[in-house]
């Protein structure tokens, strides 16, 4: 298997892996549940899952790679770690009315980081911001639907939501395209030890600071969270990062639609032709930003500097 297909690959299993965390996460918050608490659990788990594999694995000594590498390690710490995470949290609290509406705002981090490529050797050029503008279409053919009664009572509410969830989508195209050059040189683990536990602690600050009680969670929420830490979380951004080191920013970033398209598979969305249609749309996109010249001459450079 090529480098390239294996990117692919795992492209494809991160945004599977993915692709029920949005709603789990919606199903999960009880009435008395802090969304902030949550996620700072969500975090915390996927940093004991990446410290767990490291004793297990004996190679604790790997977490050196924190020393060597401070400025890019905290980088990813506090945008992926820490500022998708508040963010997304803020999102839901001030967007609560309409959460398809924050959940689609957050799906435009693909085309963000394909405009934040831009200048790079191997970013993204006119045929990859169409690929992504269309895949960003086909995720709101999806989700989208007219807003419930309840829904539209509270559109004056929806705009600080839409602020943090443009925000998070930003945190998260950040610190995609920064997280490239460092998993290309270091061992993967021990970066999402790092990277995690310095979110979680920065999450548990926030919580600290703004009375959420960190014990104020139920039993089912513990065991919530720690399913999508390890899973969706520590598994999930971890292939998605393998990803990265693979594959160029503008060849990565529309395989995250693909998430969308999975909530389908799994019912949260329901099937319809306009839905079939919307997920079509995001596959088209996909094979479009990969396909004909250019992808090949981005891969075997991108060959030639690993």
């Amino acid at each position: 298997m090529s480098r390239s297909q294996t990117g692919v690959l795992l492209g494809v299993l991160a945004a599977l892996l993915w692709s029920p965390h949005f709603h789990t996460v919606m199903e999960s918050l009880g009435r008395d549940t802090s969304v902030l608490v949550f996620h700072f659990y969500v975090v915390f788990w996927a940093a004991v899952a990446c410290l767990l594999a490291l004793v297990v694995t004996g190679q604790t000594g790997a977490l050196s790679v924190f020393r060597r590498q401070e400025t890019p390690v905290l980088l990813l710490a506090l945008t992926g770690g820490y500022g998708l995470w508040l963010m997304r949290a803020l999102a839901i609290e001030r967007g609560a009315g309409n959460p398809t509406h924050v959940d689609l705002l957050f799906y435009s981090a693909p085309l963000i980081l394909g405009f934040l490529s831009i200048p790079q050797r191997d970013g993204a050029r006119a045929k990859q911001i169409v690929a992504l503008a269309l895949g960003l279409v086909g995720c709101i053919m999806i989700a989208s639907r007219p807003p419930t009664p309840a829904e539209a009572a509270g559109a004056g509410a929806r705009s600080g939501g839409t602020l943090a969830a443009l925000l998070a989508a930003g945190c998260w195209a950040v610190f995609a395209l920064a997280a490239r050059p460092l998993v290309r040189r270091e061992k993967l683990l021990p970066i999402g030890a790092v990277l995690w536990s310095v979110g979680a602690a920065c999450l548990l600050v926030t919580c600290l600071a703004t009375g959420d009680s960190i014990l104020a969670i139920s039993r089912k929420g513990i065991l919530t969270s720690l399913l999508l830490g390890a899973g969706t979380v520590a598994l999930g951004f971890g292939c998605w990062l393998k990803c990265l080191a693979h594959l160029p920013p503008a060849l990565a970033a529309p395989l995250w639609y693909l998430a969308v398209a999975f909530g389908v598979l799994w019912g949260y969305e329901p099937v319809t032709w306009w839905t079939a249609g919307g997920a079509a749309l995001i596959v088209v996109a996909v094979y479009f930003a990969s396909s004909g010249r250019e992808r090949i001459e981005m891969t075997m450079s991108d060959l030639i500097r690993g």
